[in-house]
């Protein structure tokens, strides 16, 4: 009889499976390795079919030496940072680079990747890989019909290609390519990321590679008619693949004939021109031209189509000096094309950024947590409105004042300079702030229509919100360089905007939990239709452009050791076994009593005069962590279990339900007193009551005691789940007025009650 294998794990009996029936799918060595290099890409969210496609497309073209050198030096970079004990934040190259970083023998990957990266940078993905599908199509209808054409792959692949190509070379600097070259051409750089018509998109596609490959026999012109993708196709031909460009614009717009300015990118001859605005009667709109350059003689041209849809683009800054950018762009706007040949931008700069600054503080002065919005305890967004007495929302001005010089890049910044303003606009309805007197003064001596309300102090009010939510960003050196959409109205569409727009200045401002993540997320993705609907409750991290936005819940620290509210931007994509994806949300929610244990409950109750011991009895931990998937998404569950009864007492949480518990936490203040020890006892006062569970008895059966302590100390856990289920009653069960107060390690038991025993409500104490 043979031995048998010990078979005590799922592996080991796989093992034996695979040793019983032997499967050879892939009979080569080669064919292993592309079996394995094809689930890498799939993986990361490309696929190998998809990347061949493209490759036939853009592959054509030959990358300039100078950027394919600074493309590979800068990309190959990775790195990782642990977020949970199976998910990583993963930066740099992945498969779609490294396969084409590798790949020396066939350079077409690379140059695709190299053209794809840069034009994902710029434009929204979705249209992007829409219009390159469109123009695959076309190529198909105008094949004979005895031609057998490939396939034509998804939309939905090519996103996933284009969105791989642009995280995994996210630290490549495009931007200022762009910027350099607007700059060149006289255009502000706010205004130098336009999208490149669809036509001209699918024009440039073919004729780049032809008039690269025989630069004696065809030339390019492009016709524009409003500067649209103007700086981006001089990047793509002149920076990446070499070409010698000529750019003609009019001087004077309103004037396109007689005076037109010329710009030659590159020192040979161009065989790429680029005409803006200078056919008042081109009724086809932008247009690409292959020509024979001796004769002019056009040999076809890319017209748009019907069907096609406009390519967004998207302009990002990084998060330092943002706000100075967003007030140079309203200065722009503001004065014309004359800019900085206006005497007073940078006073009048400095007056918005200090208006903008002491209106963040004012507002911050008026907070007030509130259970209105997305809740992992409820099913809709349904919430219940705390009293504005009770739960204030502290901002602490020094981050507030750090995050200040962070966002407009301003060492300068003066905390009793913002005091100072807010001080002055207190009591006051935002709507009521006048202009500063600079604005005014240039506004009356060259004429310029001062757009206050509509314009103006709308963007010192949105920046007011990010000034806000950056300061609750936990660690802001990384989050420094993470990349925000400079299109600041779309803050405008947040509720907390909306409530600032109509406040007067005296009622409280509500806030919820998750107010500031949604600010940061809405600025970081583009707009926030990618985060909000049904799972927003359960949301606790949103990745988009290689940078993820999540709760500060992740790392399971002790929640003393936590500010409410608070946030982490940081540079990677959530990665597991390979696995990329760009959210994550808690699992659906155990029973929140599910640590009950019935037989022993009274005994866990106890009143004044009883010796007690402050340590949870049954000694709940962390238990198994769960990951699952779901489409784009990683599901995660954390699970509380208590010693020696795990399958009668579990609850499963997640990161986002665990961010909304320590969301109404007020944390003791700090004494000088010896810190409590493990085997302490101590009696319970007068007037309270302790208990070591957390059910409808401690929240709905105490009567009349005004003071609960809860006996969680040495054990975060306890303190965690203690914390859940007193927010899921105070917010479910509508139990508004009570205090959440959490003894921080440096607060003895007497000064814990102590301070828990000043509040006029109920006060629960969770040591």
């Amino acid at each position: 009889m043979p031995i048998m294998p010990a078979m005590n794990t799922q592996f080991s009996i796989g093992l034996e499976l695979t040793r019983l029936v032997p499967l050879n799918l892939a009979a080569s060595k080669a064919a292993n390795l592309i079996m394995s290099l094809a689930r890498d890409l799939q993986s990361s969210g490309s696929d190998i079919v998809i990347e061949e496609d493209l490759a036939l497309m853009f592959g054509k073209s030959l990358i300039a030496p100078e950027i394919a050198s600074s493309f590979r030096a800068v990309v190959v970079r990775t790195s990782s940072y642990s977020l949970t004990e199976c998910i990583s934040l993963n930066s740099g190259a992945g498969p779609t680079v490294n396969r084409a970083l590798l790949a020396h023998d066939q350079p077409a990957y690379f140059a695709t990747v190299v053209q794809c990266s840069f034009l994902a940078s710029l434009h929204d993905r979705s249209a992007l890989s829409t219009a390159i599908v469109h123009s695959m199509e076309k190529e198909r209808e105008d094949a004979p019909s005895q031609h057998v054409s490939r396939a034509i792959p998804s939309q939905e692949g090519v996103f996933g290609f284009l969105r791989a190509c642009e995280e995994q070379t996210t630290e490549f600097p495009w931007a200022s390519l762009t910027e350099a070259v607007a700059k060149q051409l006289g255009i502000p750089d706010f205004a130098a990321v336009k999208g490149i018509p669809p036509a001209v998109l699918r024009g440039a596609m073919y004729l780049f590679p032809m008039v690269q490959r025989v630069k004696d026999d065809y030339e390019a012109v492009i016709q524009l008619q409003g500067s649209e993708g103007l700086c981006p196709l001089v990047v793509w031909a002149h920076r990446i693949l070499g070409l010698d460009v000529l750019v003609r614009q009019p001087r004077d717009a309103y004037d396109p004939v007689r005076h037109i300015d010329e710009t030659v990118f590159g020192r040979g001859t161009p065989k790429i021109i680029i005409e803006d605005q200078l056919d008042r009667d081109n009724a086809l709109g932008a247009t690409i031209t292959l020509l024979i350059p001796a004769t002019k003689e056009a040999l076809f041209t890319f017209q748009p189509d019907p069907d096609e849809m406009s390519i967004d683009a998207y302009s990002k800054s990084p998060a330092k000096g943002y706000g100075k950018r967003q007030l140079e762009i309203t200065w722009s706007h503001f004065v014309g094309s004359f800019g900085d040949q206006v005497e007073g931008k940078v006073a009048a700069i400095k007056e918005l950024q200090l208006m903008v600054v002491g209106l963040a503080l004012y507002i911050a002065n008026n907070l007030y947590k509130s259970s209105h919005g997305p809740s992992p305890f409820l099913p809709s967004e349904i919430g219940i409105t705390l009293s504005a007495s009770e739960e204030r929302c502290a901002t602490e001005s020094q981050r507030l004042l750090e995050a200040a010089r962070l966002l407009f890049n301003d060492q300068t910044i003066s905390g009793d300079a913002i005091k100072n303003l807010a001080a002055l606009y207190a009591g006051s309805p935002i709507r009521d702030l006048k202009p500063p007197v600079v604005w005014k003064t240039v506004s009356e001596k060259y004429g310029y229509r001062l757009n206050w309300e509509e314009t103006i102090l709308q963007t010192v009010r949105n920046l007011a919100l990010v000034l806000l939510a950056l300061s609750h960003v936990v660690d802001l050196d990384p989050a420094a360089i993470a990349p925000l959409n400079n299109d600041i109205s779309l803050v405008s569409g947040h509720n907390f905007s909306s409530q600032l727009h109509s406040w007067d200045g005296e009622n409280a401002l509500e806030i919820p939990d998750i107010a500031w993540f949604e600010v940061l997320a809405q600025l970081m993705i583009g707009h926030i239709t990618e985060i909000s609907g049904e799972h927003l409750d359960r949301t606790s991290l949103v990745s988009n452009r290689g940078w993820s936005l999540f709760t500060n819940t992740y790392g399971l620290a002790d929640p003393s050791f936590m500010d409410p509210g608070y946030v982490y931007i940081r540079f990677g994509v959530p990665c597991r076994n390979g696995v990329f994806k760009h959210r994550i949300l808690d699992a659906p929610l155990g029973p929140i009593s599910a640590l009950l244990d019935e037989d022993d409950a009274d005994q866990r109750i106890f009143p004044p005069g009883n010796w007690i011991s402050l340590t949870a009895s049954n000694n709940p931990t962390f238990g198994s962590f769960y990951c699952g998937e779901r489409g784009d998404t990683f599901v995660v569950s954390i699970r509380i279990t208590m010693q020696g009864n795990e399958l009668a007492s579990v609850h499963r949480t997640g990161y986002r339900e665990l961010f909304a518990g320590a969301w109404f936490v007020i944390r003791t203040q700090s004494c000088d007193h010896p810190s409590l020890r493990q085997h302490d006892k101590h009696m319970v006062p007068d007037g309270a009551m302790a208990s070591k569970i957390c059910d409808d008895r401690i929240a709905l059966g105490m009567g009349n005691t005004k003071l609960i302590i809860c006996l969680t100390a040495f054990n975060k856990v306890a303190r965690w789940h203690a914390l859940v289920t007193l927010a899921w009653y105070k917010i479910v069960r509508g139990m508004n007025q009570f205090r959440l107060l959490l003894r921080g390690k440096s607060t003895c038991f007497d000064c814990a009650v102590a301070q828990a025993s000043l509040f006029a409500e109920r006060c629960y104490v969770v040591l």
